[in-house]
């Protein structure tokens, strides 16, 4: 818990802007330059009082800038220096681990007009969010043309991001590429991983912001060890469609070869890497250096992992995590002491079977096909560390599938990895969660098994792993199952809502006896009646941990990433028409209330209100599923929120288009923690 009084806290932005405004305007007019001679000490102590506030208001008014203005002068003389720096980040009950809270420090000090001992320093502990968590970069709102996954917009470094074991490095960092170019990077369907033009990034100091850009290519790479994948003897492989949310992630890192604050001016040891899996054309990962992704000399690559150094990878089809650990600095004269690792994580993917066609009489015709067994081939969760590809562990258990889906984490409140939460093929959830050593450890067995047999096993797509409030403090998982492989058989997809009641903090592996359906309330109803007023809703409680339900649609298959946002979940839904995929089908976006004994249920998606004649066609929301999109398969959810009470879920589609919905979102995303006035 942060010191300072929060009962003052959640001060809306057009206040902050009056009171600013009242004390420029009061203080110009009641001490101008040319009374100063005849002031007294006590007026002058008030005009450097008022002159501090003054700047920490404007510090307020620049979240999350960082910020370090020096003798900002006022209309009535006095002036004000004044720096605004991140101090961390906190989870955010009711959204999703993609987002955060971050907290910053504002000092201003307060000069006198034509008095400069005298001076006043005004301090406050300020937050602002949801802002993206982590040091990671975001996909764009459009699918790009030549893929069937969304681009990355790689852009500044986040101002929000506080490196606590070394600020000075990360901050230097940040300002230096502050305003380099940004690009979108793009998971091709070629297997190339291209930059695009992205605009500028404030090229001037005067244009926040970004512009469209052309779209034009950059640079395009290709891997060596994929063109060694293409050429690969023994057959056709197995594949699968691309992932809706393509097997690549970009994150800033610090190498690992850096540790401590002894840094030149140019070298901090922070990197941005972008690490692509294969996807459905390799079994390899890789890693490029795109520090200045327009610059030349640039991507530059860092490592490859490919079959031949880890037999048990497959086709590598999860998108990569990136994240960091605390693990034990190896020093005899300080046991205790630990460095930070920045590590890669990812499902070991799908197992290829490969076999030789054997002709059989009669007729000549025919042909039989004969697969080897990939024996444990994509049955395990791959940590790799990110500045070298070393591989550091394969997590693996009997019980586990092959795994294609993308790992979930939830930090801790320093931003270090605290658990991991990844399904398989086999309808396991699993929870790896990280100890005193820095490794990750599985436990027992599976954190969740799909067991029944009313809605598909198979888990393709990532979990959203939420922070719960109210009565369910701990962590909400969600995930969906489906049949992305083959046209289904009429079997629907499940939805499936967990919450983990561990207590924060290095727990150990599975905790107990994996979780299945018989330990979550059925929500089969509501979905069937999700287009009523009131659906029933369960509510978990008793020897419930959760939720669960099979889609109402006939094969209505869920394989993306859920999202939450504002204490509202959101996921899109295929049905194929007729059983075949590729005779088109219907889209659908869920969105309703997440947040037992707040909003369970409750709608989240728009339906229009006209109030009275005349009055244009307002937001509301009073849905709770809606159809969307013509063109094909859709992606996750993808959520964008620029601007108080108005965030966006946007769906991608495979033939290359896209929609946006209009969603709740908070009226303010600012708040004062403490204010104080000190003495200097």
């Amino acid at each position: 818990m942060r010191t300072g009084d929060r009962k003052g806290s959640a001060l809306v932005i057009t206040m902050l802007l009056l009171v600013i405004l009242t004390v420029l305007g009061i203080y110009a007019v009641g001490l101008s330059t040319s009374g100063l001679e005849s002031v007294s000490g006590e007026e002058r102590e008030r005009a450097a009082r008022n002159a501090a506030e003054a700047g920490a208001w404007y510090g307020l008014d620049r979240l999350p800038l960082p910020l370090a203005e020096r003798g900002s002068l006022l209309p009535n003389g006095a002036r004000y220096d004044v720096t605004v720096s991140p101090t961390g980040t906190e989870p955010l009950p009711g959204y999703d681990s993609g987002w955060m809270r971050a907290t910053f420090h504002i000092r201003s000090t307060g000069i006198a007009p034509r008095a400069n001992k005298i001076r006043r320093v005004t301090e406050a502990e300020a937050a602002f969010g949801p802002v993206p968590s982590g040091t990671g970069y975001f996909r764009g709102k459009l699918p790009a043309p030549l893929s069937r996954s969304a681009p990355v917009l790689v852009g500044p470094p986040s101002s929000a991001y506080l490196d606590s074991r070394d600020p000075s490095a990360r901050n230097a960092f940040a300002g230096r590429h502050a305003r380099r170019k940004p690009v979108h990077l793009l998971y091709a369907d070629d297997g190339t991983l291209r930059a695009h033009d992205a605009g500028f990034s404030d090229p001037d100091g005067k244009t926040p912001g970004y512009a469209t850009g052309t779209g034009e290519p950059i640079w395009t790479f290709l891997p060596g060890f994929l063109k060694e994948e293409r050429a690969a003897p023994g057959g056709e492989a197995e594949s699968l469609p691309a992932a809706a949310e393509g097997p690549l992630a970009v994150a800033d890192i610090r190498l690992a070869a850096v540790s401590g604050p002894a840094m030149t001016a140019r070298e901090t040891g922070w990197r941005t890497v972008a690490v692509a899996a294969a996807g459905p054309r390799g079994r390899a990962v890789f890693a490029l250096d795109i520090t200045d992704p327009a610059s030349p000399g640039y991507p530059s690559l860092m490592w490859e992992v490919a079959k031949r150094q880890v037999p048990i990878l497959g086709q590598a089809l999860s998108a990569p995590v990136i994240g960091k650990v605390r693990a034990p600095a190896g020093r005899l004269d300080a046991p205790g002491e630990t460095v930070d690792r920045w590590v890669v994580l990812l499902g070991a993917g799908k197992a290829i079977r490969r076999g030789r066609p054997d002709r059989v009489e009669p007729p000549a015709s025919e042909t039989l096909v004969s697969r080897t067994d990939p024996g444990d081939e994509g049955r395990a969760i791959l940590v790799l560390e990110a500045s070298t590809g070393k591989v550091l562990q394969i997590l693996t258990h009997p019980a586990m599938g092959e795994v294609v889906a993308s790992p979930a984490v939830a930090p801790d409140l320093e931003g270090y990895i605290e658990r991991v939460y990844l399904g398989d093929l086999s309808g396991n959830l699993w929870r790896a969660t990280v100890g005193e050593s820095g490794d990750f450890d599985l436990g027992g067995g599976p954190f969740f098994s799909v067991a029944g047999e009313h809605a598909a096993r198979a888990i393709h797509g990532r979990c959203a792993v939420a922070q719960g409030e109210g009565e369910y403090p701990g962590l909400w998982v969600f995930f969906g199952t489906g049949d992305v492989e083959d046209p289904p058989d009429g079997s629907p997809g499940g939805i499936y809502a967990v919450y983990d009641d561990a207590p924060s903090g290095r727990v150990r592996g599975a905790l107990g006896m994996t979780l299945t359906e018989r330990d979550l309330a059925d929500a089969t109803r509501f979905f069937a009646r999700i287009g009523e007023r009131e659906p029933p809703f369960p509510i978990p409680g008793g020897k419930y941990r959760g939720w669960h339900a099979a889609l109402p649609g006939n094969g209505e298959t869920l394989f993306s990433a859920p999202k939450v946002f504002f204490s509202n979940l959101y996921f899109t839904t295929y049905e194929p028409a007729s059983g075949n995929r590729k005779e088109g089908g219907t889209v659908r976006v869920y969105g309703f209330g997440m947040a037992p004994g707040k909003n369970p249920g409750f709608p989240a998606l728009p339906g229009l209100d006209r109030a009275r004649p005349g009055v244009p066609e307002r937001y509301v929301p009073t849905a709770r599923v809606r159809k969307v999109g013509t063109g094909g398969m859709p992606s996750g959810p993808e959520m964008t929120f620029h601007e108080p009470g108005r965030a966006h879920v946007h769906v991608g589609f495979s033939a290359g288009s896209d929609e946006a919905i209009e969603v709740p979102a908070p009226d303010k995303r600012k708040s004062i923690l403490s204010w104080k006035n000190v003495q200097p």
